[in-house]
């Protein structure tokens, strides 16, 4: 018994001391198109209370490589979405036709999304370096939500256990400061918990984020993801929790 032990705990040094250490960069095969699909779920408590539950079925396609950057093409092809604001609620599905006046009312939002392509320029670690979105389209696109897409990557390879941090400006909510750690690999990909806070423009921590994401082992792209921000603007706390799936 004590040499099985003993051999047991020589292993587990050895995979420490040895343990693979992964240069994150991604690299998508380009002109290779990928099937996303995102679910949210936005829940606003505060004057005028709401939860919206939407899912967005999306094509990914890398179209160039660089200099280190990657631009990806992002065109939705279907939405569906239900509202609920206390005694009012309303229901959307680009498939189907809008029958009544709330549901119309949804459909001149999200229906000129349909079809639209955005762009966005990615570099090899993970940061938004552009996002190009068509003018007809105006505030119909949540950019908080694409920028979820993808997590920061760190400099230089890291092990499991390591960590490293990262900070992206928001237009709508401030700051969002991110610590990152390669939580583990499995037969499904590499696995990176992502912890954050939320930081107005003048300076007051005003919520927090977390996420998990799985990372495809050949391509470092995102292939699961669940992202949770909660944070409180003009005296309304909103918490959105967002789950992506990739093929």
């Amino acid at each position: 018994m004590k040499k099985s032990l003993f051999t047991i705990l020589l292993s587990l040094l050895f995979v420490n001391i040895f343990a693979q250490e992964v240069n994150f960069k991604i690299n998508p095969e380009i002109g290779k198109p990928l099937n996303m699909v995102i679910s949210s779920k936005m829940d606003i408590d505060g004057v005028q209370s709401m939860i919206m539950d939407m899912v967005m079925d999306m094509t990914v396609l890398p179209t160039k490589l660089e200099n280190n950057n990657i631009t990806f093409e992002y065109t939705t092809n279907k939405i569906k979405t239900e509202m609920n604001s206390g005694m009012m609620s309303s229901s959307y599905d680009s498939e189907q036709e809008a029958t009544d006046d709330m549901s119309k009312m949804l459909e001149a939002e999200f229906s000129k999304i349909i079809g639209q392509k955005i762009t966005a320029i990615l570099t090899n670690k993970g940061n938004v370096v552009d996002l190009i979105i068509p003018e007809a389209l105006g505030e119909g696109i949540d950019e908080t939500l694409l920028n979820s897409l993808s997590t920061e990557l760190p400099e230089g390879a890291k092990k499991v256990g390591e960590s490293w941090t990262g900070e992206v400006d928001n237009d709508m909510m401030g700051t969002i400061s991110t610590t990152s750690t390669f939580k583990e690999e499995t037969a499904d990909g590499y696995v990176i918990e992502v912890l954050g806070k939320i930081v107005s423009p003048d300076g007051e921590e005003i919520g927090q984020l977390s996420g998990l994401y799985t990372l495809d082992k050949k391509t470092h792209f995102t292939k699961h993801g669940v992202v949770k921000t909660s944070f409180d603007i003009q005296g309304n706390v909103i918490v959105n929790d967002v789950t992506i799936s990739v093929k």
